[in-house]
């Protein structure tokens, strides 16, 4: 028996010493800080929250700074013939001008804003700002898996140690009857049926003691992989097993991601379903060029351009449709889910207050058989 002590002393030690001891609140935060699951969710989150700046950045102007240089030939000449004859040539004046030039270059900023879309864009922000929730709802969704699972590992853990401290007690006491009993035995005051009943359940305890203590090594084990180092816990089990009251109304972020989805989808539908109409946009384009114009082939001059340009998709093979169909569909999907959702969660409710009721029915009873056998009021 003191060999197994002593292997599982080496088997939970720490060569560098003890570990610290930590409060359940400082075991979920420290599980939080180092979550790769939590650090992807809210790296989804800002993704989707890039998404909506990008989103609405289509309200505002579009400048685009724009050099060229085109070498271009051949140069188109005016050839003028006059009819006049000037004196001392026998054939009428004819004036040839290059139009241009072979060397053209420009430097030219040119500004665009749509000023009619028929509410495209804000359909399409509202699409970008329900995923933007999702990815939020999805971060508050991981938040709670994993404080969750940091709790029942926190909890498991001063369970098991609690369990292997009442087998050490259990096994003293044992072991105390045994030896008393060997004592009464020799005295004839014992019988030898009796004496092996008390070793038996010496026996049986110490077995139980190893499997004690391995299940502490697995609770110990199964905190450090959320927290990233090994810890005992500080808290008490009475103390840890307090509940925090939930917050009132609150909805459960999985139906609150869910929500979002179907509402990021709807939008994107209804973008779809407009996206066809026709856009206005304003236009307005300055710069230096050179030649300045067709006739000034040597010189260098300002153009500008003011416009108003309307376009209109009138046929796309029916790709905008399609988009608006499977749009709508994704958010009949998230409907359904999340009302399937619902669901399930009010069942895993009543089962979790099913099991709670018939656990501290059997506290209850427990006892009540304890108080009875110790002669307690």
């Amino acid at each position: 028996m003191w060999l197994l002590n002593l292997l599982s002393a080496l088997t939970v030690a720490d060569p560098a010493g003890p570990p610290p001891a930590i409060s359940l609140d400082e075991a979920v935060a420290m599980a939080l800080a180092r979550s790769p699951a939590l650090a992807a969710a809210r790296a989804s989150a800002s993704a989707a929250s890039a998404r909506v700046e990008a989103a609405e950045a289509a309200w505002l102007p579009k400048l685009t700074l724009e050099a060229r240089y085109r070498y271009l030939g051949p140069v188109p000449e005016l050839e003028l013939d006059t009819g006049l004859t000037l004196p001392g040539q026998s054939e009428p004046l004819v004036m040839r001008r290059e139009l241009g030039s072979e060397h053209n270059a420009e430097v030219a900023l040119s500004a665009a804003w749509r000023a009619l879309d028929f509410g495209v864009r804000a359909a399409r922000i509202d699409a970008a700002n329900g995923l933007a929730r999702a990815a939020e709802r999805e971060a508050d969704g991981r938040i709670v898996e994993v404080a969750y699972a940091t709790r029942v590992a926190y909890l498991g853990q001063l369970l098991a140690e609690e369990g292997a401290r009442t087998t050490e007690a259990a096994l003293a006491l044992a072991r105390a009857t045994r030896d008393d009993l060997a004592r009464r035995k020799g005295a004839g005051l014992a019988s030898d049926l009796v004496l092996a009943g008390a070793e038996l359940r010496v026996a049986e305890l110490e077995a139980r003691i190893a499997d004690a203590n391995e299940g502490v090594v697995r609770a110990r084990d199964a905190l450090a992989t959320l927290i990233g180092q090994q810890a005992s816990a500080r808290d008490t089990l009475e103390g840890a097993l307090v509940e925090e009251p939930a917050a009132p109304g609150a909805e459960h972020p999985s139906l609150s991601r869910l929500r979002a989805t179907e509402e990021s989808f709807e939008a994107q539908a209804l973008a779809a379903r407009r996206a066809p109409l026709p856009t206005l946009d304003l236009l307005a384009r300055a710069g230096v060029q050179s030649p300045a114009t067709l006739v000034d082939p040597d010189e260098l001059g300002v153009a500008w351009l003011i416009g108003v340009s309307l376009t209109w998709d009138l046929y796309d093979g029916g790709q905008r449709g399609a988009e608006s169909r499977e749009a709508e569909a994704r958010a009949r999907e998230a409907r359904s889910g999340r009302q399937a959702l619902a669901e399930e969660l009010a069942r895993a409710r009543a089962e979790a207050e099913a099991r709670s009721a018939a656990a501290v029915a059997q506290l209850t009873t427990a006892e009540r058989r304890l108080r009875g056998s110790c002669g307690w009021g």
